[in-house]
């Protein structure tokens, strides 16, 4: 029997294609989800080094991104200057296979290398399957947060809710006490020795 020389996984998101490329395509995010490339960081233009959760060892890689047909290309190797494409992550948009407008279905497809083992390939397959699924989640879970930003900075926001989203209202806006902020209250001015108020 012949061994498999790829291996494919899809799932589909509730998020829209564009955004799904733009996570897929961003090298630091990568980190985040492929099992064999933890704790990414940018080692150079569009270079970056991770590391395997199984053994520790090191990779580099190097996201090359279609934005027109929304495909990433994944160069890897140990080699900077020999980095070859072995896996790809493609993006097609809900509608073009009838689904809800806005989703998406991504695919995941890594290549077998010739020197590759069959237990080694194996455990390629099995991370494969655990990837699309952390994709998934964590696509999930952005889109959810900036939907919920967008709502608040719609609706409005109070003090509290500026503090809490990392920024203070600004100087003479209103705040929830009815003062302006930046300006003391009148009884806290300090009086002159002729007993009248100073400004």
């Amino acid at each position: 029997m012949t061994a498999p020389l790829a291996h494919c996984v899809s799932a589909e998101c509730a998020v829209p294609a564009r955004r799904a490329y733009a996570f897929l395509a961003d090298g630091l995010a990568v980190g985040r989800w492929a099992l064999g490339s933890f704790r990414a960081r940018r080692v150079g233009p569009n270079l970056f080094r991770g590391r395997s959760l199984f053994d520790g060892a090191e990779v580099l890689y190097r996201p090359v991104g279609d934005r027109a047909r929304l495909i990433v290309d994944y160069h890897v190797g140990t080699d900077p200057r020999a980095l070859v494409p072995r896996v790809m992550a493609r993006v097609v948009p809900g509608e073009t296979t009838g689904r809800v407008p806005g989703s998406c279905v991504i695919t995941l497809v890594a290549w077998r290398d010739a020197a590759m083992t069959d237990e080694r390939w194996q455990r390629l397959v099995a991370c494969h399957e655990v990837e699309i699924r952390l994709v998934q989640a964590q696509l999930a879970k952005r889109f959810s947060m900036r939907r919920s930003m967008e709502r608040l900075l719609r609706d409005g926001v109070g003090d509290a809710d500026a503090r809490h989203l990392g920024s203070a209202p600004r100087r003479g806006t209103p705040t929830r006490s009815g003062m302006r902020r930046g300006r003391r209250p009148p009884h806290s001015r300090t009086l002159s020795p002729r007993g009248e108020r100073a400004g």
